[in-house]
């Protein structure tokens, strides 16, 4: 395989003047920029860290022809981190440059569009994520229905499961008061009780004011005890 050198300079921490974006933690900043996103397109990566500066490159920075883009994060002595990058060198991605793989997302572009269709609400569905980003017409092409649904189940993990039992009481009792709207939901009952020792039970009933009107108006219509979502 050819061997490409790195950029001259690129590698150094006074290259990187130039403030672009700033993050709570390193963790969040490579989360956010993609750094650990699978995908076979222009991609950042972590290749480098020396004292508080992480080196950042393109995952295609090896191709033909190769991509040059280049940044830095900084983490601050009160573990923040700021992402930074040369003034004038290392801007922008080699549009050039092929890609390589065969798994994962076409590009970063592709990830970031399914991630915020998906992390919208709780119950967006892959399919209707899928169909809604083809229909728009930017960044999502050949992904796969497989790779939106293990995404899916990546973000409902990080952002809507509970660890904690006070953390789920918390999250319940801020969607606990009646919305203005009459299509959005609410926890209309909720209760924590004690099963045994150790073991805690919760029940909620979630609903809207449209859905409670139509309870009142038809009393006796059919019900499905899940909404099709398999909750036990």
């Amino acid at each position: 395989k050819l061997r490409v050198p790195a950029p001259v300079g690129s590698f150094l921490a006074a290259s990187y003047t130039n403030s672009v974006k700033h993050f709570d933690s390193r963790a969040q900043a490579m989360s956010e920029l993609g750094c650990t996103v699978r995908c076979t397109g222009h991609c950042p990566r972590a290749v480098k860290k020396k004292g508080n500066f992480t080196f950042l490159k393109c995952r295609l920075r090896k191709s033909q022809p190769p991509c040059t883009w280049a940044s830095a994060l900084r983490e601050n002595p009160d573990k923040s981190c700021e992402q930074l990058q040369h003034p004038t060198q290392w801007l922008t991605h080699c549009k050039e440059s092929k890609s390589n793989g065969k798994r994962g997302f076409t590009d970063l572009e592709e990830y970031q569009k399914l991630s915020g269709l998906l992390a919208a609400t709780a119950t967006t569905k892959p399919t209707a994520a899928v169909r809604a980003a083809r229909l728009d017409g930017k960044g999502v092409k050949k992904v796969q229905l497989k790779q939106v649904q293990s995404l899916k189940k990546t973000i409902a993990k990080r952002r809507f499961s509970c660890k904690t039992v006070g953390q789920l009481h918390s999250i319940v009792r801020k969607h606990s008061d009646i919305p203005a709207k009459r299509d959005k939901g609410y926890f209309c009952y909720s209760m924590f009780s004690s099963q045994g020792s150790k073991k805690r039970k919760f029940t909620a009933i979630a609903t809207t004011r449209k859905q409670q009107q139509r309870w009142v108006e038809s009393p006796n219509s059919v019900a499905a005890a899940d909404g099709g979502f398999k909750f036990s």
